[in-house]
């Protein structure tokens, strides 16, 4: 099979690509395609912004950096509405019980939606600028030591994170695992792109890994909602009406589980292959760095 060539410009026209996206400086759009659109490129911004952090000077990515952010913090809220709403217009005969959620979740994300409107757009107009794209292009010579260190590094903190999840020990934060893995996928796309044969086949096996806790944390989210839901529809709407939301509650409840138990069972098949894979990457011939920046430190 033939090797895949490397490209020492890869991060850059991933981060572009990203930056692209967010930045096309026209109307901002509220649509639930849009808005997971926009927050999983301001989510790879950031990924690609990690990579280079042990050696880049940070005044240079301070402003696309800080705009990243708050685009990816001021779309959370209404990206989890936006899956609710989804989640709920599929419950069929159900959906009566759980009707005034969804009038409460249609009038926050309106909300929501309005009290960014005035002032949002230009927080969408990133752009990468002369001084940002000299800063990749001075790093080009270490960017392979660097991504391998990245997925390393974000690997580690996954599994030591599965393995916790694993044990079925009290207190486990599975919301860190989640975010754990979609840094490692991250990671592994900036590695694809440039030049690590390796990375694609390492994140096609770590897929259903990160459905399965995707699957996890909608079905919590809906749960806790539809909990607090309970609690005022006992006044709102009468006992038998919340007795059904808590109904829906536990369904939801019973559905995370199934998907973590999914997440653990995919773990278990997939660890070794994926820990496989990984040192495949790792073991692979980088760029080596030129004299100027110096070897990458560890995170």
């Amino acid at each position: 099979m033939r090797s895949r060539r490397s490209d020492p410009a890869g991060l850059e026209k991933y981060l572009r690509e990203q930056v692209r996206i967010l930045g096309k400086g026209k109307k901002v759009e509220w649509s639930v395609d849009a808005v997971h659109k926009n927050r999983v490129a301001a989510r790879r911004v950031k990924a690609a912004l990690d990579v280079v952090k042990p050696l880049a000077k940070r005044s240079v990515f301070k402003a696309l950096n800080k705009r990243a952010r708050r685009i990816r913090e001021s779309l959370g809220e209404i990206r989890e509405i936006d899956v609710q709403l989804q989640q709920l217009s599929r419950l069929g005969r159900h959906a009566a019980s759980a009707r005034s959620l969804c009038e409460q979740l249609s009038a926050r994300r309106a909300k929501l939606e309005s009290s960014f409107a005035d002032t949002s757009t230009h927080w969408f107009e990133l752009k990468t600028g002369d001084a940002v794209n000299r800063e990749l292009e001075q790093l080009r010579p270490a960017i392979h030591a660097l991504v391998r260190e990245g997925v390393l590094s974000d690997f580690e903190d996954f599994c030591e994170q599965a393995e916790k999840a694993i044990s079925l020990k009290e207190g486990v934060e599975l919301h860190a695992l989640r975010i754990a893995a979609k840094r490692f996928r991250y990671q592994l796309e900036i590695a694809d792109a440039v030049g690590f044969p390796a990375a694609a086949k390492a994140a096609e096996r770590f897929e259903r890994m990160q459905d399965a806790l995707g699957e996890w944390h909608d079905e919590a989210v809906l749960a806790q909602s539809l909990a607090r839901h309970s609690a005022d529809s006992i006044f709102d709407e009468g006992s038998v009406v919340a007795q059904k939301v808590i109904d829906l509650c536990r369904q939801r409840l019973e559905r995370a589980n199934t998907a973590l138990h999914a997440f653990r069972s995919e773990w278990r098949t997939s660890c070794e292959p994926l820990i496989g894979l990984v040192r495949e990457l790792a073991d692979a011939p980088v760029t080596k760095s030129k004299a100027g920046r110096g070897r990458p430190t560890k995170r």
